[in-house]
């Protein structure tokens, strides 16, 4: 069914036979909106709460079986869908009216103008119109999550607010509104078109129901880019005839974005055309892939989409013109086989070639880290997947740690893992599969699993359910489990009843009948008792002694989650948002709650003083005295489905769609650690008695088991009062050394983080150190120009000399251990024997402080840089100079043999980095990598990567062969004044103005 123009309707403000009712259940008819060829929308208000809402009424003469099937199904769809960007359903029902019974449902009232409208007559920038245009992605995802395909988005169909927020409209099964005919989306016959023209796809043009899925959408939404960009259409077809058009839409190439506007060409051009390319499985996999890549166009980051191949595009050529192709094949075979040959020859030496891989590389490593920090973790994977090996180094490894931190994974469903049950004594957890949109009921994972906790070993495999597992609950002793089904599909057999089940060899050992056909939310109140929580809002109590059910309250909407004391008392929420809170006896509180938005889960602290309740993206903290609200937990950026608490109520814990585990303190009110690892959406959480095991499940299909006592994301090894100046490894990598304006020299364990030895310097500021090569000695330099050499394995007493009048910026062993050098104001250095601890020479060769001096591999040379511009190399021998560097323009503040010894790497205070050739005397690379002083430079033991840390609070990676940004993030809180590769370069240290001393892994260590 197509849109057709406006059908001869009743005068404006008049509604069914041109009547306008005064009131439709309950609802006071204010005006009419719209009046199509089946029916009438009405501007209505509500008495309670007081608002204005949409009304939606079919025609009296139009109420075939058909269409009130449909009309049902519109409302049961929009029930489902829970999203900023969507207009909401408020009630449906059926009310008499002069015409007999009218069935209706009354949704948000949205008030704004179509989003062409709205972007032309504001003028808005490109930028703005992007992100407008991501937000409507967003709200078609969640549709598609629930299951939903809109097949007909289209300007009129996404109206813009008056405070500039998109809202997606008629979803569902049917279209209702001014001057257009019912357009079914749902049980379409074959041949049936559904849409609007424009914007339909290939697929819908052909008219085939099991063609359409959610690409279909993807393409509608990259046609309604195309338009708000350009104000034209990829297709021109407004004027052609319906055969004719759907012709040119199901074979003609649309066309592109920057032959339509110049301005597009590259990445916009690139994601449109991605987005309504004719085959589905080269368009956008979902909404959510199109709203990222336009997400990182708006940041200049990469996009994942790659603009077609010449041999795709020949291809597609080839098949247009079969006749023209074949007459010359015989002259483009013979011409491609010499072509092929020498292109062959000629890519396989080029170095054009290599570099276009690198480049692609550090695209993928930059989506890869962009994926990270938006949460697309499926979209990190791919990413990560698609590095050569080659390549990978320090910036890779450290992404694949984020990307997954769970210690076990359990490959535990085909389908979703909807639910999740954890033993009492923490020995095995229970997972239910879930059912999944579009999957044949035959082919889906309704078993529950039980698992080993420690092992991820299968344990048990219960099977009675035929939709999906929905909930899942384990009695006090953990003998029993008692489970119920998924919410089953339209059309599907029903699978009510809860199962209670033998923990112990896997038995069932009785159903119950709730009298409703879907259990929500299921708990045991002790080993007698079972309480539920139904689609039907009602909450009861089952004795599993006498099958005794009885209703001991009722929710307006459906039950989402439940909570049972020790004394029986029991706090249920619901759909409607409320919180209900019922004592033994039965007496009920009722709290507000999140209403008028959905609460989801619910949990209560062990003490039972504080519930904690969740609301789309955030966490309300409530007294359990009072019903008061007592804070609110905001980090999560997408849907959280569960909350709980751990067994001693100090944190709480949360699963969440946008793919991430939360662990939360929840007096201070902040997230302590964040567990990724999950592709795609989390959806239960369940913790372990001890309180430092979290179990999780998500649509990936996976149970997952986090350490809560494994290192974070990143170690903070320190938090001093001042700031840290500088930072060493020792030789084995075993221990972390660090130095301040406090005076205390610091030696760390760098597994566990504990303090092994420290050593007080009374009025001194720590600004540099070097661990002599045999792990037993840490030489120190001051800002009062003292050397002190600590015996860090013994009990001797430090060493101190004064080694120059001013700050001592650098000190460094040989790699033999038997000399050591130190540099400092005014311009000098000084060469030290270690065992005599004398000098035995120095060099006066700046003309303002050295700020740090480094030997060559072999021992023979040493290397100075200095606030006065120049780079200088002496024989370490003599003191002699070798050669000097620099135009004196730029204060040099850091320096690092490349692994050649050849070039160095130079920092500097403009935030430069100079790569100079030591042959040559030139500067191959100059590079700007921070925004103000780059304090640290240091090069990765094989010599391949390096890096900087600096006033702008960064640290970097970068390829020490091409001087490439591969990897940057914000360090520190404050100037970043040392970073340092570990020995075995899997870690790096850091220190700041911030006072922490922190350490970035990319794979666990090993104890």
């Amino acid at each position: 069914v197509l849109d057709l123009p406006p059908v001869a309707a009743a005068p404006l403000g008049a509604g069914i036979d041109g009547v306008r009712p005064d009131e439709i259940g309950g609802y006071r008819i204010i005006d009419v909106v719209g009046v199509g060829g089946m029916g009438v929308v009405y501007r209505a208000e509500q008495e309670r709460p007081r608002r204005p809402v949409a009304l939606k009424v079919i025609r009296p003469g139009a109420l075939t079986p058909e269409l009130r099937r449909r009309f049902d199904r519109e409302a049961d769809v929009l029930g489902r869908l829970q999203h900023p960007g969507i207009a909401s359903i408020f009630e449906a029902g059926r009310a008499e009216t002069a015409y007999g019974e009218q069935p209706f449902f009354a949704m948000e009232f949205v008030e704004g103008r179509p989003v062409t409208e709205a972007i032309r007559d504001h003028d808005l920038d490109l930028a703005t119109q992007l992100e407008l245009f991501a937000r409507i992605c967003d709200a078609v995802q969640h549709a598609h999550e629930q299951g939903i395909v809109h097949r007909d988005l289209k300007p009129g169909n996404i109206l813009v607010d008056a405070a500039g927020a998109p809202k997606v409209l008629d979803f569902g099964v049917a279209r209702l509104v001014a001057g257009e005919t019912v357009a079914a989306t749902a049980h379409t016959a074959p041949g049936q078109l559904v849409g609007t023209l424009p914007y339909m796809s290939p697929e819908q043009v052909a008219g085939d129901p099991s063609l359409v899925d959610t690409r279909t959408d993807v393409y509608a939404l990259g046609v309604l880019l195309c338009e708000l960009l350009t104000g034209r259409l990829p297709h021109d077809v407004q004027e052609k005839s319906l055969p004719e058009a759907a012709r040119i839409i199901r074979d003609e190439e649309p066309t592109r974005l920057g032959v339509l506007d110049r301005r597009y060409r590259g990445d916009l051009e690139t994601i449109v055309a991605t987005a309504v390319e004719r085959d589905p499985s080269r368009r956008y996999p979902s909404a959510r892939a199109l709203a990222s890549d336009v997400r990182h166009y708006c940041r200049d980051e990469p996009i994942v989409a790659r603009p077609p191949t010449t041999l795709y595009q020949l291809g597609k050529f080839a098949r247009r013109n079969r006749i023209l192709v074949g007459g010359v094949a015989g002259v483009i075979i013979a011409l491609a086989i010499g072509t092929v040959v020498s292109t062959t020859a000629f890519v396989g030496v080029s170095r054009r070639a290599e570099a276009l891989r690198r480049s692609h590389y550090v695209k993928d490593i930059a989506l890869a880290e962009s994926s990270y920090r938006n949460n697309e973790y499926e979209r990190m994977h791919e990413a990560l997947a698609r590095c050569p090996e080659d390549l990978r180094h320090w910036e890779w490894q450290r992404l694949t740690y984020l990307s997954d931190r769970s210690d076990l994974v359990i490959p535990a469903h085909r389908n979703a893992v909807r639910c999740l049950a954890i033993a009492p004594d923490g020995t095995w957890v229970a997972s239910g599969g879930n059912h999944a949109t579009g999957v044949p009921v035959a082919d889906r994972d309704t078993t529950i699993r039980v698992w080993e906790t420690r092992t991820g070993t299968l344990r048990l495999e219960l099977r009675d359910h035929r939709i999906g597992v929905g909930v899942l609950a384990v009695s006090p002793s953990g003998t029993r489990l008692a489970s119920a089904s998924a919410k089953r599909l339209r059309d599907e057999p029903a699978d009510a009843g809860i199962r209670l089940w033998d923990t112990t060899n896997g038995r069932l050992l009785q159903r119950i009948d709730p009298a409703v056909t879907r259990v929500a939310a299921l708990a045991f109140d002790g080993e007698t008792h079972l309480v539920s929580g139904g689609g039907d809002g009602r909450v009861r109590r089952h004795d599993l002694t006498t099958g005794e059910t009885r209703v001991i309250g009722r929710h307006q909407w459906d039950v989402t989650d439940l909570a049972v004391g020790p004394d029986g008392t029991v706090a249920s929420s619901g759909w409607e948002g409320e919180i209900h809170w019922w004592d033994r006896d039965d007496a009920i509180r009722v709290w507000p709650g999140h209403r008028p938005a959905h609460c989801r889960s619910l949990a209560a602290r062990p003490d039972w003083s504080v519930l904690a309740s969740c609301s789309r993206a955030e966490i309300e903290l409530w007294n359990a005295a009072s019903g008061v609200s007592v804070g609110r937990l905001i980090g999560h950026t997408d849907m959280i489905e569960r909350v709980r608490f751990t067994p001693d109520g100090r944190s709480l814990v949360s699963a969440s769609h946008d793919g991430t585990i939360r662990v939360w303190d929840p007096i201070a009110g902040v997230d302590r650690r964040v567990l990724r690892g999950h592709r795609g959406r989390v959806i239960d959480v369940a913790v372990g008695p001890d309180g430092r095991t979290v179990i999780s499940g998500g649509v990936d299909g996976t149970v997952r088991r986090w350490s809560l006592e494994s290192p974070g994301d990143v170690m903070t090894i320190l938090e001093s009062a001042t700031e840290l100046n500088t930072v060493r490894w020792s030789p084995d990598g075993t221990r972390v050394a660090f130095g301040g304006d406090d005076g205390i020299a610091r030696v760390h364990d760098a597994i566990r983080g504990r303090e092994l030895r420290r050593l007080a310097i009374p009025g001194a500021s720590l600004y540099s150190m070097s661990w002599h090569p045999g792990g037993d000695e840490l030489a120190i330099g001051t800002y009062d120009g003292r050397l002190i050499i600590w015996p860090v394995d013994g009990d001797r007493t430090p060493d101190t000399r004064q080694a120059h009048d001013g700050p001592v910026w650098t000190v460094a062993f040989d790699p033999a251990g038997r000399r050591l050098l130190t540099g400092g104001g005014p311009g000098t250095l000084a060469v030290w024997n270690v065992a005599e601890r004398v000098p035995i020479h120095s060099i006066a060769g700046h003309e303002a402080p050295v700020r740090q001096a480094v030997w060559d591999a072999a021992g023979v040379m040493i290397v100075t840089v200095s606030e006065d511009g120049t780079i200088a190399g002496w024989n370490a021998g003599d003191g002699t100079p070798r050669f000097r560097f620099g135009d004196r323009t730029r204060p040099y503040t850091a320096v690092a043999f490349d692994r050649t010894q050849t070039r160095l790497f130079v920092g500097d205070t403009t935030g430069g980095l100079r790569v100079w050739n030591i042959t040559r005397g030139n500067v191959e690379h100059d590079l700007v990598v921070h925004e103000s002083d780059c304090y640290g430079v240091d090069v990765s033991p094989d010599g391949r990567r390096l890096i900087t840390s600096g006033d702008d609070h960064r640290i970097k990676v970068l390829d020490a062969e091409t001087g490439e940004d591969l990897l940057r993030w914000t360090g520190h809180a404050g100037t970043v004044f040392q970073a340092r590769f570990s020995p075995d370069g899997h870690a790096i240290a850091s220190v700041g103005a911030d006072g922490t001393a922190r350490i970035w892994r990319t794979v666990d260590p090993v104890p």
